[in-house]
C-alpha cells in the first residue's frame, strides 16, 4: 500500500470537491449580483463570517459537542444500528483482507459532514433540523465500508453449498 500516494489522492479529490462547491456558490452570487444590482458577494461573506464565529441569540455559549450532539441526535440511530448489524454479520464471518485503500477513502468521505459542522458550527446548531441530513453521506460511507469488508463470492459460495445440502437432506427424507 502506497500511503503517501493514497493520502495525496484523497486530499486532491477533497480539494477538487471544494473548488466545485465554491464555484457553484460563487456563480449563484455572481448571477444574483448581476440580476439585482446588490453586492451579494459582500453580504455572503458577512453571513459566512457570522456562521463561523457568530453567537446564537437566546442561548448561552455553545461548544462543538453541542453542535455535534444536536445533529447526531436527529438521526434514527436504532434503525441505523439494526441495519449496520445485519450487514456487519456477514463481514465478520466472510471478510476480505487488503481492502485498506477503499476503507481509507470512505472514512475520509464519512467525516466530511462533521468537518462541515465544526467549520460552520453556528449554522449547524441553529439549523440542525436540516443540517443533520448531511450525515446521510456518513451513513452511506459506513454502510459501504461494511459492504466492502464482506467477501461476497465466498459468502454466496458458502450459502449455495448450504442450500444444496439442505435440498439433498430434504430429498432423502421424502
Amino acid at each position: 500500500m502506497d500511503w503517501p500516494r493514497l493520502i495525496k489522492t484523497i486530499v486532491l479529490l477533497a480539494f477538487i470537491w471544494f473548488i466545485g462547491y465554491a464555484v457553484t456558490w460563487s456563480s449563484k452570487w455572481l448571477i444574483a449580483t448581476w440580476l439585482t444590482g446588490n453586492n451579494v458577494f459582500a453580504e455572503a461573506l458577512s453571513v459566512g463570517a457570522y456562521r463561523v464565529h457568530g453567537e446564537i441569540p437566546y442561548t448561552s455559549h455553545y461548544n462543538l459537542f453541542d453542535v455535534l450532539t444536536a445533529n447526531i441526535s436527529k438521526l434514527p440511530l436504532s434503525l441505523l444500528a439494526a441495519i449496520a448489524a445485519v450487514l456487519f454479520l456477514p463481514a465478520v464471518f466472510f471478510h476480505k483482507r487488503n481492502n485498506v485503500k477503499n476503507i481509507a477513502i470512505l472514512l475520509t468521505i464519512a467525516i466530511m459532514p462533521y468537518v462541515w459542522y465544526v467549520v460552520l458550527s453556528n449554522h449547524s446548531l441553529v439549523h440542525c433540523w436540516f443540517t443533520y441530513r448531511a450525515q446521510t453521506i456518513s451513513v452511506a460511507a459506513f454502510l459501504t465500508i461494511i459492504m466492502n469488508l464482506t467477501d461476497w463470492p465466498m459468502l454466496l459460495d458458502k450459502s449455495s453449498r448450504i442450500t444444496r445440502k439442505a435440498i439433498q437432506w430434504k430429498s432423502k427424507r421424502q
